[in-house]
């Protein structure tokens, strides 16, 4: 959630100066009808629905205004690189092209081939980091 949380943080944060996103739900709602109907297999309507209500009770909020598709181009003119493996299981890949398509300017997108959910790191190291500090450096500078 880290990413997520990341992206969400920059919104209202404008000291923050740049966000890096790796693996990131762009949906909270599609995320944890996800997250029940892999751990559970119960279906989003009208089990899943149920947990999405009791969640936004739960954290006095509607789930839409914790989805970083809804707010990610408020950052702008902040710089914003997006992470994301291709063969996440957890968060589709979708969730990464509809964080950047929903971002503003400077964005950059990084899909990594057979990496897994938060194992982009691992997959391609050298790449990984060459990526992260050249975005830094661009947005940065």
């Amino acid at each position: 959630m880290g990413g997520s949380i990341g992206l969400l943080a920059a919104t209202r944060f404008p000291r923050i100066k740049a966000v890096i996103s790796d693996c990131a739900y762009a949906d909270l709602g599609k995320a944890i009808a996800r997250a029940v109907w892999m751990s559970y297999h119960i279906p989003r309507i009208p089990l899943g629905q149920i947990v999405i209500w009791g969640t936004q009770v739960r954290l006095r909020c509607r789930a839409r205004s914790l989805s970083p598709s809804q707010s990610v181009g408020k950052i702008a003119p902040r710089g914003v690189l997006i992470i994301h493996g291709m063969e996440d299981k957890s968060v589709p890949p979708e969730s990464a092209q509809a964080l950047f398509e929903a971002a503003g300017q400077p964005k950059d997108l990084w899909l990594v081939p057979e990496a897994e959910h938060v194992a982009c790191f691992y997959r391609d190291r050298e790449q990984y980091l060459k990526r992260v500090f050249g975005f830094l450096d661009d947005v940065l500078s």
